[in-house]
């Protein structure tokens, strides 16, 4: 491959490249303990993105979806972060609040649901 040929491809690929945007942002959400909980997160770019989930700074998932049983310690912040090699990566986030079961003590018969945290 001649020089010429080289320097055509990196021109045609700088053109062509384009870093992540979003089209699908993850959105807040109340659950109750044990529930399927799915969060959704996708970018376009060239080259194509790869999405990676984390929470509290660790890596939780890879892919466009997050789908787990949600427990009470995975209350808070998860991140979806965008990124295909062009500048930094992009990050969006939403906020997941687990709603734990508890009985009234008045009347056992009732039960409510409220945020884990607030029974600890």
């Amino acid at each position: 491959m001649s020089i010429f040929t080289l320097i055509l491809l990196e021109i045609i690929y700088f053109l062509t490249a384009d870093p992540p945007s979003f089209t699908i942002e993850p959105s807040d959400q109340i659950v109750k303990e044990f529930e399927d909980t799915v969060f959704l997160c996708n970018a376009t770019g060239n080259p194509a993105p790869k999405i990676t989930w984390m929470k509290g700074g660790k890596t939780v998932a890879h892919g466009d979806t997050l789908r787990f049983s949600a427990n009470k310690s995975d209350s808070g912040k998860f991140w979806c972060l965008a990124e295909n090699g062009l500048g930094l990566p992009i990050n969006t986030s939403a906020s997941l609040d687990v709603q734990c079961k508890f009985q009234n003590n008045v009347n056992m018969l009732r039960s409510h649901f409220r945020t884990c945290n607030l029974l600890n």
